[in-house]
């Protein structure tokens, strides 16, 4: 359920980078930002102003699609006006997007100052109520990743609007004759991406923790994505989020079990790793058109010989084994380090108890930090075998557990 929900929001992400790109041909890097703006806007109407849960979800759609708006006719449109180049505006998306993360940086100030909390993260997923075991983010977040490719694929096939976008692409100037005008489109397409970005935000802050610096690290997996799908591709879009979405949160969890809990902080390798293979096979992506072959050479692949891919096919597996054996001899080494971070405490192997609520206060070092702040000396861990790094430490609060 956690994969799946994941994968929603980078699926809705994605396809908002997959319209305003195909709107005008601009990679816009600060989509990120846009997302994590529409986390924190689902999460202020909870616990701020004490709003339904659901309807955080049409808040961060509301708030992505406004402030896409402002973004499109104050920013996008008069470089496009002027004539600036793609890589002058992409730039431009750069700028705004370092600036929008320090905006969010003061607003996550004012939020402490006005909930009287200190945390690291914020996170919804306490007040997620759950009917038979499944929890109503991952419902929720996947029906909307599903409903709104199909309502974008009707939206360009059978609509008006999505068919006069599509003669733009194709010739904006035969489509002007026709009545288009592509620049009101562009706006429209341009709010429509927000919206979707901002509603990724408000996935993923239902059931995951979101920093100020989320949006960033996300733009991996969204370039991931549309390299592995397509750029110009909007199925190649929705194949290349969820396979990425699949990979990340999947394949990092088994990593974690054949390597190493550690694992987990350096994620980004699988989603990098996949991107690469993409691109050495497959230039265009999936789905992608074909790129003419007077403006690329087959990709990378093309040249090396078939002895010299069996080589470093062998080289590369020959290493990994070599990390996995390294790995798993000092499993135990790495476990015993980190029980010793816990000398000082008064350490106890316990099981927790299921039934009560539990809150992730981060990483090993904000779990301490949390301890020390809040001078709790009883930590537990739960039992853990020889052959497993996996350690759980938490304490008990108010009867919540608090865990890392």
């Amino acid at each position: 359920m956690a994969t799946l929900t994941y994968a929603s929001a980078l699926i809705l992400i994605v396809q908002g980078f997959y319209l305003m790109y195909r709107s005008t041909k601009v990679p816009n890097f600060a989509i990120g930002t846009i997302s994590t703006i529409g986390a924190y806007s689902a999460y202020t109407s909870k616990e701020v102003f004490g709003l339904h849960l659901n309807l955080g979800y049409p808040i961060a759609f509301m708030v992505g699609a406004v402030l896409t708006l402002f973004i499109s006719v104050l920013i996008i449109e008069p470089l496009i006006k002027r004539g600036r180049s793609v890589v002058e505006i992409t730039l431009a998306t750069i700028g705004l997007g370092i600036l929008l993360e320090a905006l969010i940086q003061m607003f996550v100030y004012l939020l402490r100052t006005i909930l009287d909390r200190y945390y690291s993260s914020v996170m919804l997923y306490q007040y997620i109520y759950k009917d038979y075991g499944i929890d109503n983010a991952f419902l929720v977040s996947t029906f909307l990743a599903f409903s709104s490719f199909l309502l974008l694929r009707h939206m360009f096939l059978k609509t008006r609007f999505g068919l006069s976008n599509k003669a733009v692409w194709e010739n904006i100037s035969l489509a002007q004759v026709q009545g288009v005008d592509p620049v009101r489109n562009r706006i429209c397409l341009w709010m429509v991406a927000g919206g979707l970005s901002g509603l990724a935000g408000g996935v993923m802050v239902m059931r995951f923790h979101v920093t100020p610096m989320m949006g960033s690290w996300m733009m991996i997996a969204v370039f991931a994505s549309v390299i592995l799908g397509g750029m110009d591709s909007h199925r190649g879009a929705f194949i290349g989020a969820l396979v990425i979405g699949f990979v990340e949160i999947l394949g990092t969890s088994w990593t974690q079990r054949m390597i190493g809990v550690w694992f987990g902080e350096y994620r980004s390798i699988l989603t990098i790793s996949l991107m690469v293979i993409a691109l050495l096979i497959n230039p265009n992506g999936l789905f992608g058109k074909e790129i003419p072959t007077n403006q690329v050479r087959g990709g990378l692949i093309n040249r090396f010989s078939r002895k010299q891919w069996i080589t470093i096919i062998s080289i590369f597996l020959l290493s990994g084994c070599i990390f996995t054996y390294i790995c798993t001899v000092n499993r135990v080494k790495a476990r015993d380090t980190v029980l010793q971070e816990f000398a000082d405490y008064d350490l106890e192997v316990m099981d927790m108890n299921r039934s009560l609520t539990s809150f992730f206060a981060g990483n090993l070092t904000s779990f301490k930090n949390m301890i020390n702040r809040l001078n709790v000396t009883k930590v537990y861990v739960e039992p853990y075998t020889e052959k497993s790094s996996e350690l759980r430490f938490f304490f008990l609060r108010n009867n919540i557990y608090c865990l890392n």
